[in-house]
């Protein structure tokens, strides 16, 4: 176990080095940042049975080399035939998912370079680093939509639906981001109304589980695809503990909805508005189905941009009121600590499989 707290720790501080130097220093090419993202793909690429379904996609990729044809997603499948292409190992293949994830992040970054080494930290503190270790999928498919928010920024329809196409291609829950392409359309004085936005959020915590219900059986009574059918048995069992770290989160997308106007005043101009909005819209429907399987893929790419949220918070804290805002210092302060004892606490319990750590030597 302690060697697990030494490469997660190594790897962050690596990682987040390079990003800081580069993040500071205006004059230090952007592109610098290709020697932490090899560091990170290699780290992490390297993993041996790290993360709970690591063995799933170790066996897609052998029967794939092997000459086999998988019947999942057309990206997935055709992104595990390319690496099998140049006959390389399995190693190979965990290491371009990293790549291909760690560089879609820092182009994400690079039209937010305020926030660029807040996000980074957050990302694997309280981000969906750990996720990424199993659930890989739906983490490729994350990452593109992660890229594709500049399109709903910018509302180039085209290019956002190419991008949903390759995200579909990775994970088919990506169906339930098409429509999110309109939260471009929502007036920003709804931020302003905060008892509204309070009001919705207490209401789905305690009714939404009755009409998720409804919708659920709905659903599964038109999909037929076997990734879901398999929820549907237990579509209502809750398979998440209600422990100090639900709570925390909890908490933060209270703080998250009470700071959205002022935050939005700052970051409009950086995405901070869709971003928002998508969050929030994906902290509802987690509400909902209160972590039931289904509601945690419906959600998890909308409640997976909680980091990016928090590092505005950080660079609103930190560098725009410098901390002459006692209230909102010690709001960002605390929420640090508790996303240090999130990561620590992670390895500790295993979160995702992503503990003990091994290499493939």
């Amino acid at each position: 176990m302690l060697f697990s707290y030494v490469v997660y720790t190594l790897l962050v501080l690596v990682v987040c080095s390079a990003t800081f130097y580069v993040w500071k220093n205006c004059n230090v090419r952007y592109s610098v940042l290709l020697i932490p993202s090899f560091c990170y793909a290699f780290l992490v690429g390297m993993r041996y049975d790290v993360g709970a379904d690591w063995f799933s996609y170790h066996d897609y990729y052998i029967y794939v080399l092997a000459g086999g044809d998988l019947d999942l997603e057309f990206a997935y499948v055709f992104l595990n035939k390319t690496v099998a292409f140049f006959g390389l190992n399995y190693q190979a293949f965990f290491i371009v998912v990293a790549l291909l994830e760690i560089l879609l992040l820092y182009k994400f970054l690079e039209r937010r370079r305020r926030i660029c080494f807040f996000g980074v930290l957050l990302y694997f503190l309280i981000g969906p680093f750990f996720s990424s270790l199993n659930l890989v999928r739906q983490s490729l498919a994350f990452f593109v939509f992660l890229y594709a928010l500049r399109y709903i920024e910018s509302r180039d329809w085209k290019r956002y639906a190419v991008m949903m196409i390759l995200a579909f291609g990775f994970h088919t829950s990506s169906l339930v981001l098409v429509p999110l392409y309109f939260v471009n359309r929502i007036d920003d004085s709804f931020l302003n109304k905060r008892i509204l936005l309070l009001g919705l959020f207490a209401l789905t915590v305690l009714f939404g589980s009755t009409l998720m219900e409804r919708l659920g059986n709905l659903f599964f009574e038109m999909v037929d695809a076997w990734q879901y059918q398999r929820y549907a048995s237990g579509f209502l069992e809750n398979s998440f503990s209600y422990g100090l770290g639900f709570i925390g989160i909890k908490l933060i997308d209270l703080i998250m909805i009470c700071y959205a106007a002022k935050l939005n005043r700052v970051f409009k101009n950086e995405g901070f508005t869709v971003i928002w909005w998508i969050y929030y819209i994906g902290v509802l429907i987690f509400n909902m189905g209160m972590a039931n399987q289904l509601t945690i893929r419906m959600s998890y790419c909308m409640t997976s941009l909680r980091f990016v949220l928090l590092s505005y918070l950080c660079c609103y804290a930190f560098l725009i009121v410098k901390c002459k805002t006692k209230l909102v210092t010690v709001v960002t302060v605390c929420i640090l600590l508790f996303s240090v004892m999130t990561f620590y606490g992670a390895i500790a319990q295993g979160h995702n499989g992503c503990s003990p750590f091994q290499f493939a030597l």
